[in-house]
């Protein structure tokens, strides 16, 4: 997907997504929430990726949700398990795209 430009609605569908948070209560304070899983916010998500795509440090094929999971890898730092079956992916995939 890798595109110049990726708006901040987008990385909060995708944050929303593998958070698995659904319309109602749990949306409720859900900035908070995104910023306490990713350690930021997704108009910043959207910043970091026009920024990290002009010095061409990610490859074509990466999506934003694939900057979201490097994000909770660093922010958390569990266990490639755990954060492999939050992002609902294998360990070895997960770990592909977080480094």
């Amino acid at each position: 997907m890798s595109s110049e430009s990726v708006p901040p609605e987008v990385f909060a569908r995708t944050g929303q997504d593998i958070l698995r948070l659904s319309k109602g209560k749990e949306l409720k304070d859900f900035s908070g929430r995104f910023n306490s899983a990713f350690g930021t916010n997704s108009k910043r998500c959207s910043i970091l990726w026009k920024n990290l795509v002009r010095r061409k440090y990610i490859p074509k094929e990466t999506s934003p949700k694939h900057l979201l999971w490097s994000l909770l890898f660093m922010k958390v730092y569990a266990d490639e398990v755990i954060l492999s079956s939050l992002a609902q992916c294998d360990a070895k995939t997960f770990r592909k795209w977080i480094w």
